[in-house]
């Protein structure tokens, strides 16, 4: 796999991403888009607070992340899921409560045939209007897989939400965006960088080469239905290069916007520069426990490079103290009361810096301990995940600590039934450093499926040296 970089700024783009490295390493956010056979990854650098937008340092393709950047940046991305079929739904809620018109309206978002426990949900809020959207779980877990064979997921957007978010500082007004490629067709309404609606249509990049007058003809009730019962004002068509251009006599009144350009970046990274973009708002489909695992690791990167950012200061000072040292020698030569003087005073400062390095070392010394006990928290929330079956989920997971070896650990979970508390108790029984493991209490929940149930509390000690 060949890295681009910025050729022209090559040297400011690294020494940027070097000083993002030592000073703030969660401003790094890495993008992917495409599958297996096709990965596309941009690594940018995030602009200051309230900014929108980032910078890209370095962009590539291939089956994988090269191994360089895997050095300078853990294999945590974020990224969509392509063309996967999913269905949202966008409203104006007025002053009703968001939670109240979640639990009223949860429903309306599962597709015709569909049982709640097959699809997966999200809904995001926005001033007084909400947005949701839902996508097949089977689905959803193919792509995760595919992902998670190379990198470690932060968030999965829904589709074209990257493109949005790529040219959402340049195109203010509502548009329509139609991509089409191989897999085929997918069209969404885009208002103020957001995805509000969207649908999908057979026509692949193949029947549009063949015929794009009858392939457009066909896309035209779909522009009408996602503008509202009106053609959009605007449309983006985003193809592979090289195929037709639309043709103009089929879209009368519609105007057609190009993609903007992204300085240094190709059109065909777009979408892997849209998912580094987001910002841990609005919507994704990424399962709740894999964004806890992705937030675990990442909270442990940091805090391993401010423990480099330590270690620099401590060379440095051992650097300044050995060259104090080489001039106490020359300062020896000397007899006269000058020189005594002299060495009095460098003594005086090897003295202070030989403090300021034994402090840093304290310092080392209590980093390297607080990131061993972040790497073995990361291990439990890997195992935990083994713990729930088909048919129960955690309701919420804390950890607490209780002294510097050992916490408590508080689940409670939602089970179908009665029956499976019991395997749960028991995976958490299993995982290494687990002990005191007990039911503390459970009750049955009343309502219509999938809503009744069991929920129950189970407490536990798990310490690094059990």
């Amino acid at each position: 796999m060949r890295i681009h970089v910025d050729k022209s700024f090559c040297m400011i783009r690294w020494g940027r991403l070097l000083r993002s490295l030592i000073m703030s390493p969660l401003s790094l956010r890495t993008g992917i888009s495409g599958d297996s056979s096709s990965l596309r990854y941009v690594l940018i650098t995030a602009t200051k607070s309230g900014k929108t937008g980032g910078v890209p340092v370095a962009w590539g393709e291939g089956k994988d992340i090269p191994p360089v950047l895997r050095f300078f940046v853990p294999a945590i991305a974020q990224a969509d899921i392509g063309s996967v079929p999913a269905i949202m739904m966008h409203e104006d809620i007025g002053s009703e409560d968001p939670d109240a018109w979640i639990d009223r309206n949860e429903t309306r978002i599962i597709p015709y045939g569909f049982t709640p426990d097959r699809i997966e949900s999200d809904f995001s809020t926005e001033g007084t209007s909400i947005t949701a959207v839902s996508v097949e779980k089977s689905s959803l877990d193919a792509c995760c897989s595919d992902l998670e064979s190379r990198v470690t997921c932060a968030a999965i957007l829904p589709p074209l939400q990257s493109l949005a978010f790529a040219y959402r500082d340049m195109i203010r007004e509502p548009y329509i965006l139609w991509k089409i490629d191989t897999a085929g067709s997918v069209i969404a309404l885009v208002e103020n960088g957001r995805v509000r609606d969207v649908c999908h249509a057979w026509p692949d990049i193949q029947a549009y080469v063949d015929d794009p007058e009858t392939v457009v003809a066909d896309i035209v009730p779909l522009l009408r239905s996602l503008g509202r019962g009106e053609l959009p004002r605007q449309l983006m068509f985003v193809k592979p290069s090289g195929s037709p251009k639309l043709p103009a006599n089929r879209l009368t009144g519609i105007s057609l916007i190009e993609p903007p350009a992204i300085p240094m970046l190709p059109d065909r990274f777009h979408e892997a520069y849209g998912n580094a973009l987001y910002d841990g708002t609005g919507l994704q489909l990424l399962p709740f426990h894999k964004r806890q695992q992705a937030e675990a690791r990442m909270r442990l990167w940091g805090k391993i490079c401010s423990g480099v950012r330590f270690a620099i200061t401590a060379l440095l000072v051992l650097t300044a103290i050995g060259a104090v040292q080489l001039g106490l020698f020359k300062l020896l030569r000397l007899s006269n009361r000058t020189a005594v003087a002299a060495i009095e005073m460098e003594y005086a400062g090897m003295q202070q810096a030989k403090t300021r390095r034994d402090s840093l070392k304290t310092r080392f010394d209590v980093l390297a301990a607080l990131v061993a006990g972040e790497s073995s928290l990361t291990r439990l929330l890997s195992d935990m995940q083994e713990v729930f079956p088909e048919g129960t989920k955690a309701e919420r997971i804390t950890i607490v600590e209780r002294d510097a070896a050992s916490w408590n650990l508080v689940i409670l979970a939602f089970s179908r039934s009665g029956s499976l508390m019991q395997p749960v108790i028991t995976g958490v029984q299993k995982i290494k450093g687990m002990q005191d493991v007990s039911l503390v209490y459970s009750e049955r929940i009343s309502g219509r499926q999938p809503d009744s149930g069991m929920r129950f509390r189970v407490e536990a000690v798990w310490g690094l040296s059990q």
